[in-house]
């Protein structure tokens, strides 16, 4: 079994953690993180994910975490290179996150079949269908097709304030989930949020800032699949 680990957490943590170490105390610190996953998970082997340098998201919209100004851990790269030098991580190209190399893994694994588990703590990885583990809280959740298409559309009512991402004013994680909550089809979920919002070409950029990609290395990947699941307008029915 394949533990898809996000690699950009991992170091963050542990850069975090030894913030007043030694490089050496803080790889052993990382080494026993992902030691403890794959013991956790009972994976056989593993492939972690490291966010490059760019980011198409930046360039689509430049605010897009530009409330990330606290300094960073002084370790945090010297880390990443320790986890590509010593547990084989890659680091994502094509302006890519290393949370879209997990979706495309992933998704992957999912539809042939392979044996895998996504690792990570954040949030946005709710979108991948598939196990999924909390190597913080220790939460193990299996998260179904249904389960990850309303987790992004839930994520496009709230918004994300980490990412500086802004949704629909006045919708917070209760009132989305009553939206969201008696629909079943994505069909109706992508009416109901797109007019929730006043802004359409808004929409647009928030779905592809928030939307993590599973088959294409294509930022417009979100709105190819919003052709698939628009109703026929009048006009051409």
């Amino acid at each position: 079994m394949i533990a898809v680990i996000d690699g950009d957490i991992i170091a963050y943590r542990a850069a975090a953690a030894c913030n007043n170490e030694t490089l050496p105390v803080a790889e052993a610190t990382v080494n026993d993180m992902v030691r403890n996953i794959l013991r956790s998970v009972g994976a056989t082997e593993q492939a972690i994910w490291l966010s490059g340098e760019e980011s198409y998201r930046r360039q689509l919209c430049p605010t897009y975490k530009a409330n990330r100004t606290r300094e960073k851990p002084h370790l945090l790269e010297p880390l990443k290179e320790h986890l590509v030098e010593f547990w084989g991580a890659a680091k994502s190209s094509d302006g890519l996150e290393a949370d879209d190399e997990i979706g495309l893994m992933s998704t992957r694994y999912w539809e042939d079949g392979v044996p895998f588990v996504v690792v990570s703590i954040d949030k946005d990885l709710k979108q991948l269908c598939g196990p999924n583990y909390n190597f913080v809280t220790q939460e193990r959740t299996f998260i179904s097709p249904n389960d990850s298409v309303k987790a992004f559309w839930s994520q496009m009512l709230i918004g994300d304030s980490s990412d500086n991402i802004k949704g629909v004013l006045g919708v917070g994680k209760v009132k989305a989930e009553r939206i969201l909550g008696p629909l079943v089809h994505e069909t109706d979920m992508f009416d109901v949020v797109e007019n929730l919002y006043s802004d359409k070409e808004q929409f647009n950029i928030n779905a592809q800032l928030l939307w993590i990609l599973k088959h294409q290395r294509n930022p417009t990947e979100v709105l190819s699949n919003f052709l698939t699941i628009q109703k026929p307008s009048v006009e051409n029915q």
